[in-house]
């Protein structure tokens, strides 16, 4: 009876352990993507003002 008492309780260590891996896989998951967003959100902005930049140029090239 000890031992299976036993037993159950290393197993539900090991399920809580086991959850609490995959919530920190998911935490971090969820950061890095919010990080490429972020990434990938200032590289469209940085070509945005350079195309914006570019365009102001020809106009400015063709009223000369």
């Amino acid at each position: 009876r000890q031992t299976d008492e036993l037993r159950k309780r290393v197993h539900e260590q090991e399920l809580q352990e086991e959850m609490e891996a995959k919530k920190k896989v998911k935490e971090d998951l969820i950061e890095t993507l919010m990080q490429s967003n972020a990434n990938v959100h200032r590289v469209i902005e940085s070509h945005k003002t350079r195309i914006q930049g570019l365009e102001a140029k020809r106009e400015q090239l063709r009223y000369n």
